[in-house]
This record gives C-alpha cells, structure tokens and sequence, in this order.
C-alpha cells in the first residue's frame, strides 16, 4: 500500500493481497460507517504463504495491516501502521519488520489533496529521503507525478480509469517508458475498499483493467515491448473483485493469485 517504483503493481499488490468467502455480515465490529453497498478488505490470501489482516477506525479508514510472511525458516511479520489528523486526512505512514522500523512517509496538502509526500528509509548511514509531488486535474484527478529524476505522466478515459502512463526524463524531455492499461471491467477497483490511504495514481482507477502492458523507449527512439498480463476477476456479492489472477499473454504463466475477504454493507 506505500508508494512504489514504477513496478508497482505487482509489488503493491503482494504487500496487501487479501481468502475471499463473501462479505462480513453487518454486526461485526469493524469497519463500521459503511454506505450501503460499501465493503472493506479485512483479509488477505497471497497464496504463496504471505497471510494479511486490516483493521479500520470508527470511521471506516485503514488504520493497521498486520502481513505475514511465512517461510522454511521461520515467519516475517511486517506492520503497516497509518495516522490521520482530526479531520481524517493522512499525514503518516509507518512501517516496520519485526518490530524494527523500516522506514516512514509525511503528507502535505493544498486544497485538500496530497501535493507533496516525503519517504524515509532507515539505513546503516541514517535516513534516506525521497520527495514526490503531485500535479491535479480539475476534478482532483492526479494527472502528473514527479519523482526525482522523473515525470510520470498520467491519461484517463471518460470513466475515471487510466489508460495510459508515460515516464520522461525531466532533464532532457524524452520519454523512458510507458504503460496502458486496456479492457475494463464496470465492477468497482479493489483499492476503492481501502478507505483514507493515499495510493499511487495507477491504482486510483474507478474499475478493474484487465491488460496490462508495458514499452522502454531507448535513446534513437527505439521501442522494446517488455511485460504483458492478463487479470482475470472473481467478485463478491457487492461486485468487489474477491479473487485476482494474473498470466501472461499465454495464459500458460501464472504470476500470482489473490483472494480477498471483505466486510460489507
């Protein structure tokens, strides 16, 4: 759920994959303040040994992702732990592995959307800081995205999903990489039931994508296709995604398989 590199998707996604059965019935604790057809992932199943379970606060916004990560030599626990402010904005983002601090992010505002996140990392020499900044649309769309070296670039369709990612050079201009993203579903995205946390851009979409493919651009101009995947979609009583796989375009190339389980209203 923290921001990552431009591979984030894969990455993100094993960080919070979620055993669907169905929803929640409505009596159970937590979240609650649920629109009606609302639902909040509470659980997740990787498949390959990394367990996870959410809590919220009273207002229904993520507030603790406990993830474990199992293996032949023993268990990693990581902690994603996230502050918000009287007003329920996020200002913080901690995480940690076995109790010891990994590193952490700061938000700031202007109008009310993040422009400007400032990552931390712990390391052997101190902290190492990384700044993205955040340009918007008029409907509060994130639309440019810089990080360091580079500007990510960002097109929606006419149904709030991106279809397209382009990465530059801010020194020189020229495009590095992109990435689009074709064939939605009209279900609504997974990551629309983490409720209060601030995502990546390219998982901020309405609905689900289910291709997903990706070119570098060389110096002369050249163009070499690089990953190619497929999603295919389960989804709950409430038309939430509950079980995610991802191929190639072979079909034949698995690259994981996610369930979630979901408390809804």
């Amino acid at each position: 759920m923290h921001v990552l590199s431009k591979y984030k998707l894969i990455i993100l996604l094993a960080i919070i994959s979620l055993t669907i059965t169905g929803c929640w019935e409505k009596e159970n604790d937590q979240p609650t303040n649920l629109a009606e057809g609302e639902c909040r992932i509470v659980k997740s199943d990787q498949g390959d040994g990394v367990l996870s379970t959410l809590e919220y606060n009273s207002d229904g916004y993520l507030v603790k992702e406990r993830a474990v990560y199992k293996s032949a030599t023993g268990n990693s626990i990581y902690l994603h732990l996230y502050s918000y402010d009287a007003d329920n904005k996020l200002v913080k983002y901690d995480v940690y592995v076995d109790d010891e601090p990994i590193e952490y992010t700061v938000y700031e505002y202007i109008n009310g959307v993040v422009s400007l996140l400032k990552k931390y990392t712990y390391s052997d020499i101190g902290l190492k800081e990384e700044i993205q900044s955040f340009k918007y649309s008029t409907d509060n769309k994130v639309i440019e995205q810089i990080m360091g070296d580079y500007k990510s670039v960002y097109t929606y369709d006419e149904n709030e999903n991106i279809v397209l990612t382009e990465t530059y050079f801010i020194s020189t201009g020229k495009l590095m990489h992109r990435t689009r993203y074709e064939d939605y579903d009209d279900k609504p995205n997974y990551h629309s039931a983490l409720k209060g946390i601030f995502l990546d851009p390219i998982y901020s979409s309405r609905n689900n994508h289910r291709k997903e493919s990706n070119e570098s651009v060389y110096e002369d101009g050249s163009v070499n296709k690089g990953f190619e995947g497929y999603y295919t979609y389960e989804y709950n009583g409430n038309g939430y995604p509950s079980k995610v796989t991802l191929t190639d375009d072979t079909g034949t190339r698995r690259f994981y398989n996610i369930s979630y389980t979901y408390q809804c209203n």
